[in-house]
């Protein structure tokens, strides 16, 4: 499986990956993770195409399952 990679490596093709945003809500911290796509200006949630302004990392989709 890929790594992550610093979210400056990120396509900027429109292809998409998995993003990762990192927040301390809580004391333990969260980490939230997106389909996200670049549309040419900013990385988008490619589902309902929100904004995702504090990505730090992305990896490639993984292959889906066989069968």
């Amino acid at each position: 499986m890929a790594e992550w990679q610093p979210i400056e490596t990120a396509p900027m093709d429109g292809t998409a990956f998995l993003g990762l945003a990192e927040t301390q809500i809580t004391a333990h911290g969260d980490c939230h993770i997106w389909m996200a796509e670049y549309d040419g200006e900013l990385f988008r949630n490619i589902w309902d195409h929100w904004p995702l302004y504090e990505l730090s990392h992305w990896m490639p989709l993984p292959e889906p399952p066989n069968g």
